[in-house]
């Protein structure tokens, strides 16, 4: 059975975002002086364009970014111009890892030399996923360069108990060496804690798009709702969403094999937004049960707002997922929300109940009931959760990401 427990959201000492942040517009640097500061990132992916064009304009800080890649080569997003010209792409050899994910893993000890001769106050490094990274660790751990690590690794995702070991053993001793850390979310921050880094050195660096584009053009998009409706095929049958890359991960067969118990008349409509290799797969679960969903292929982010308002619920059902930003632009969007247990976004941004349900992760029937409760539900019940999933999401915007970095920043900048 799908759980209809509330999740917890409350991360003791990590900053968490705060309703209607105003940066000032001209404050004292927290260290004396301008700090010179290494951002160090895997790719500038577009929903992060915002926040690093906020926090490339602060005064007290000199930011210099470095890219692993300038694109990402698991989706095809398109990239925004980037803010100024403090920015590099790191050379180095690349090799693919998973294949059904055409990841790629970087290897480039250029960013030794690029933090030597920098002459920076702090570096902050996003993950250890790639030797990129792990050059760039061990050089602030060999030189003294202050550090703050972010990252998106969670308590709830499942992990094999000999990579728990060694990552207790080997990795944690390094990583509580870092000033501060940057999470993405509660759970995120639960990691940290568990790598030995005091709570009152985390600080919440959410992934979030932009927010208020979201909200202003899916409200926009509702006066054409029915015409966008129409367009895609659908009747006035409730409609599900799902939005992000056709891989196993992801959980969508599980989605669909779920909607296939149920029966028709108790079936919601479902628009699958992305693409991938398990599109064939898909295709033979939904001709095999005639199952009402509509493939609308990879949409860049100004024609998302009009599929979300299209629909009237969201469903994530990742079997693991760090966060989840398109949990973000649902709820933007004013969608109530279905996500499973091992999405991050889950535990901070789901009240269980109120603007949606968290279900267990690979459970077919757990998310069956989940899709029969939405479908018993009135107009005016789904309506009440979409405005609760805004009013939740909203202040989880860049201003607030921008405020936690220059609060960690004088932290770590403290005597």
């Amino acid at each position: 059975m799908f759980s209809r427990q509330s999740a917890t959201s409350g991360c003791k000492g990590a900053k968490k975002p705060e309703q209607n942040v105003k940066l000032a517009p001209h404050p004292s640097s927290a260290c004396g002086e301008r700090r010179k500061i290494a951002w160090i990132v895997h790719s500038p992916t577009p929903y992060k364009t915002p926040f690093f064009t906020l926090l490339a304009a602060r005064p007290e800080l000199d930011v210099r970014f470095f890219f692993l890649y300038w694109d990402d080569p698991q989706r095809a997003w398109k990239q925004d111009a980037f803010p100024g010209g403090n920015l590099k792409v790191l050379p180095g050899l690349s090799f693919r890892g998973r294949a059904d994910e055409k990841e790629r893993v970087h290897f480039g000890l250029s960013i030794i030399k690029e933090l030597r001769e920098g002459r920076f106050g702090l570096a902050v490094i996003c993950g250890y996923n790639h030797p990129t990274l792990l050059f760039a660790l061990f050089y602030c751990l060999f030189s003294g360069l202050p550090f703050i690590l972010q990252g998106e690794s969670h308590v709830v995702q499942q992990r094999h108990p000999l990579k728990k070991a060694l990552k207790r053993w080997f990795l944690f001793p390094l990583l509580r060496r870092a000033r501060a850390a940057f999470a993405t979310g509660t759970k995120a921050a639960d990691y940290w804690v568990e790598a030995g880094i005091p709570r009152e050195k985390i600080f919440i660096l959410s992934n979030t798009p932009d927010i208020e584009f979201f909200i202003a053009a899916s409200d926009a998009a509702r006066a054409r709702r029915e015409q966008i409706r129409e367009s895609l095929g659908l009747n006035g049958r409730l409609t599900g969403v799902f939005v992000g890359r056709f891989v196993a991960v992801k959980g969508v067969e599980v989605l669909l094999r779920a909607l296939a118990l149920l029966p028709q008349s108790k079936r919601p409509q479902l628009l699958l937004v992305g693409d991938g290799p398990l599109k064939p797969t898909y295709e033979r679960i939904i001709n095999t049960h005639n199952l009402p969903v509509r493939f609308v292929g990879f949409q860049q982010k100004a024609q998302l707002p009009e599929l979300y308002a299209a629909a009237d619920f969201f469903a994530l059902p990742s079997l693991s997922e760090p966060w989840g930003v398109v949990v973000n632009e649902a709820m933007a969007c004013a969608l109530p929300v279905l996500l499973s247990d091992q999405v991050g976004a889950a535990y901070d941004l789901l009240e269980d109940g109120r603007n949606g349900f968290m279900v267990r992760a690979g459970d077919i029937g757990a998310w069956s009931k989940a899709l029969c409760a939405m479908m018993d539900m009135t107009t005016a019940e789904l309506e009440r959760m979409g405005a609760t999933s805004r009013e939740i999401v909203r202040p989880w915007n860049h201003e607030a990401n921008v405020k936690n970095v220059l609060e960690c920043v004088k932290l770590v900048c403290s005597p």
